[in-house]
Parts: structure tokens; sequence; C-alpha cells
């Protein structure tokens, strides 16, 4: 595997940056996913990566090898595309030895080998016309219909060949054992697909499509499909895996599923994986790392647990996380011997995990966040606590998302576990987690530390 290493990395598509001084360094092994909404320069890292997209600026290395003027073929990379890329007249062996057989492509021994084919069915023809006028001197009734009885045997072997592929394979074996008994480069032909035949069969079990080997992609379901993707990539052992947007064309139940056998397949090969994704949910139980990229610049980089509990700004903490976080605008304000996040809406006292952190941030505009799963609702009265009403309930069976209405029409999404008890139009309290909040700078979106400061922007 490899080592996989951005510097600086920039793309232009004539005046607009569709990637941005990229820095990013993946390690030996590392599983690591690029999430952003679309547009943000996900697939553009990723065919600059492959070799699929000139680099404007910077420098990318594999295995500290600068490739940027390296040909796509020769940088040892697999990609998985959205739109699974399987040929449709192939079946699902074929699709997956095609990429063995075109990098250990032996001219001269396939060009015998195409001869030799042509020959074999054209002598079984020959023979086959033969035993017919043999034949039909036994049967007189036939004799004005040799022809037809000659067709009818031709059609069937060639219908045949056609319906059990197996059938071509077996016989495609056949000749090249026969012709390495002649010729030395078919020799080598022979122990290649040989080495072909044995990595299919290791693939397909390991993916689970034993059953599958032999029909084409119209013949499979969206999940089968996805599979064979993944195994063309997977049976070359290739240096780094880079997928791009894989699961998106699945529903949703089959897209958990094959997320699930994604990650234990990625585990048993130990492979450097790329993960392109728009959904943060596929991004946060995927990867060792994650990459938060908007409108061509990595906002963030850091494990799933970083980017969840300490976004560095407001992009990224609505961004990760489903619902989103809520946010409000306000300004913090001293009030009674204390200091309070004052909105339109609401007043709230400052946590005291905050105070030094806020502290140059007096009389300034800031942005409260709250996750939806770190608010509390009760009907009765609470700490620190805010009246609000229930606006809208949302119940999806393991939770309720339960939308929450405040004066001056601002609306905050709480999520309750299990079937919620409130009702519409229902006057309850709300109490934030007051470890859970973040305040955010309202010129720069960078979030406000509670030691003093805001986070440093992820150059």
């Amino acid at each position: 595997m490899a080592k996989i290493i951005f510097e600086n990395v920039t793309k232009k598509f004539g005046e607009f940056i569709a990637v941005k001084n990229l820095n990013l360094e993946i390690d030996d092994q590392e599983f690591v996913c690029l999430v952003g909404p679309s547009g943000c320069g996900k697939t553009t890292s990723l065919r600059m990566l492959a070799g699929l997209e000139e680099i404007s600026e910077g420098v990318i290395k594999i295995d500290e090898n600068i490739v940027n003027d390296i040909p796509p073929k020769d940088r040892d990379i697999a990609m998985v595309f959205q739109s699974y890329a399987l040929y449709p007249h192939y079946t699902v062996y074929d699709n997956l030895a095609f990429g063995l057989r075109s990098r250990q492509k032996v001219k001269s021994a396939n060009f015998i080998l195409s001869t030799m084919e042509i020959l074999f069915y054209g002598i079984i023809a020959i023979l086959f016309w033969a035993f017919c006028r043999y034949i039909l001197n036994f049967i007189p009734f036939l004799t004005g219909n040799g022809i037809l009885f000659f067709w009818a045997g031709l059609f069937g072997v060639s219908l045949m060949l056609v319906m059990f592929p197996e059938s071509r394979h077996d016989i495609h074996n056949l000749i090249i054992s026969f012709g390495s008994k002649f010729n030395k480069s078919i020799v080598q032909l022979q122990e290649e697909e040989v080495n072909i035949n044995e990595k299919v069969k290791e693939t397909i079990k390991l993916l689970g499509i034993e059953k599958q080997l032999w029909k084409k992609p119209k013949q499979l379901s969206g999940g089968q499909r996805q599979r064979v993707a993944l195994g063309r990539a997977i049976i070359r052992n290739p240096k780094a895996f880079l997928m791009d947007e894989p699961l998106s064309n699945l529903d949703a139940k089959l897209r958990v599923q094959m997320r699930a056998e994604l990650q234990r397949l990625t585990n048993k090969l130990k492979a450097t994986t790329i993960y392109v994704t728009h959904d943060q949910i596929e991004a946060m139980t995927l990867g060792d790392r994650i990459v938060v990229l908007n409108e061509g610049i990595a906002n963030q980089i850091g494990t799933p647990k970083e980017v969840y509990n300490t976004p560095l700004n407001q992009f990224v903490a609505g961004f990760i996380g489903s619902p989103s976080m809520n946010f409000v605008n306000g300004k913090i304000i001293n009030k009674d011997g204390g200091k309070v996040f004052h909105s339109e809406s609401f007043s709230y006292k400052i946590p005291e995990r905050y105070l030094i952190g806020i502290e140059d941030f007096i009389e300034k505009d800031v942005i409260l966040g709250i996750r939806p799963e770190h608010i509390e609702l009760n009907r009765s009265e609470t700490n620190n606590s805010l009246s609000a009403t229930i606006g809208v309930l949302e119940p999806i069976g393991s939770d309720t998302y339960v939308y929450i209405d405040f004066p001056e029409f601002i609306e905050m999404i709480a999520k309750v576990e299990g079937i919620a008890s409130f009702k519409i139009d229902e006057q309850i309290k709300v109490k934030f987690l007051d470890d859970q909040l973040h305040f955010f700078d309202a010129d720069s979106k960078m979030r406000i530390l509670p030691k003093g400061g805001i986070a440093d922007s992820q150059k």
C-alpha cells in the first residue's frame, strides 16, 4: 500500500478555483473521507490524484514519488466510480479479469490465440456438416432438408455458447492449453490466465458473489453491481483505492448494508483508501479521519470525534451531524453581575466553562450553536431554562425530532429519544447542555475557544 501527500495543491478551471491550497497527508493503510456539499472540490481532488485531471499548482506524492506528470495507468491506483462503470456485454468474470488482462497482454500470443479460436470453431462447423451429410444417408425422408438440419444444429450450438458463457470460458482455456504445446508466448499467456482465474475466485469469495460469476451487469441487483465494481479495483491489489461516492445509487436500506460490508472489506484488505461522499453519516462511520471541504478549501481535517465535538468553524459544525446544529445570532452582554448571551428571542446565562473564552467578545456579535441531541425538553422549570412552544413533531421510531418555536420566528430542533409525549402548541421548558454549547465569532465564523481566542483555520 502507499502513503499519499497533497502539498499546496490547487486546481483552476479558467478563473474558477475548484481546489485551493490543499495540504493533506494520508498514512499507509489509512481510510480518509473527503466530505462536503456538491461543488466543494471532493471529486476534483480525487481525480487529480488518479491523474484524470491536471494539477494547476502544487505537488502530489505517492510513496514519496511525485506523480504530477505520471500517466494514470502507471500510478498503480484503482478507482471506483459512482456509476459502477461496468462493461455491459461482459460477464462478472470478464469485468473482473479485464484490468489484469489489459496489463498482462501479450500481443503475439493473443493474435495466435484468436486465429486458433477461429480455426477451432471453423473445423467444428465443417465436421458437423460432414456428420450431417453422413447421417442423412440413413434417414431418407430428411434428404431434401439436409441443409436445414445443419443450420438448426449450428444455431443450437451458437445459442448454447451465448447462453452459457462458462462454456466459452472452458473452450478458451482448452485452446490455450493446446496452443501452449507449440508456442512459447502462449505458455506465458496460459500462466497468466491461471493466475487471473485464481485472483477472480479469491475476489468473488471475498465479496460473496460466487453465484453471479457468469451473469452480465443487467442481471444483477444494485448491490451486486457495486460489489463487482469494488472487486474490479480489489483484484489489482493497487497501492491505493479511490472511491467516488460508490454507494450513492443504492436505496437507503441497501446503502446501510453496503456501508457495513465496505467497512469489513477495507479492514481485511488493510488498504490506503480515499473515499468521497456528501453524506456525513458515511464519513463519520467509515473514516479514520475526515476532511471537510467547502468551496475548494479544507475547513477541517481530523478524526470523526474531533470534527464532531470540536468543529473549527460554523460551516463544519453545521455540516457534520444529523439533524444539523442549531444556530442563533446574538451578542454577549454583562447582566446582573454575570455574562449573558442575548438574542431577539431569549437570553441565556453563559456556562462557567466559557466565562474566560468569552471575555474578549463582550458587546460583540456572536453565534450560539447547540446540537439537537444536546437540548433537553421539560414541562417544569429548571435552572437556566427557556420558554418555548412545540411547533412540529417528527417521530422516526427510535427518536423524535421536535421543532421548538421561540419568539421572533426563531426555530430550533431538538432530538428526543423514543416517541415524544409532547403535543403541538404545548408550552415547554428548554435547557441546553452547558458542556456541549458552542460559540462562534460572527465575523470570522470561527469557534470561540473556552480558554480564550478562536480556533485556528485549517490551511
